[in-house]
């Protein structure tokens, strides 16, 4: 990407925003124009998603391919699998030792001596 194109990207994003701040003060928008609002973020949001889930396939399908073609080896589908093993390991982890939850406000006493939160 050039340095315009960058500055061109830069500018399209910061006049969507400049646009979008006025629109999101608006206290009853019309039917219309709130429909066809979500309909444009969730729109960007599909966008979105579809590009992260394609560009994290992408890598584990290329290697498969070239190991099957004998172009590449097969180490390197191993070493990406692992990474997913390694996630629902850590996954795992964090949901058998679950942390203290006091809730969403300042400190409380029982954080502040370690006693159990209150149910």
């Amino acid at each position: 990407m050039s340095d315009w194109e960058v500055v061109l990207l830069g500018a399209i994003a910061g006049f969507t925003i400049f646009l979008g701040l006025p629109l999101g003060r608006v206290r009853d928008p019309a039917p219309g124009l709130r429909s066809f609002l979500n309909s444009v973020a969730v729109g960007i949001l599909l966008f979105l998603l579809w590009d992260v889930l394609s560009a994290g396939i992408e890598p584990v399908e290329t290697s498969i391919v070239d190991a099957t073609k004998h172009d590449g080896s097969w180490w390197r589908v191993i070493g990406l699998m692992s990474l997913v093993h390694y996630d629902r390991w850590m996954a795992g982890r964090r949901t058998r030792t679950p942390a203290i939850k006091f809730g969403p406000r300042a400190a409380s006493a029982e954080e502040l001596t370690g006693a159990r939160p209150s149910r």
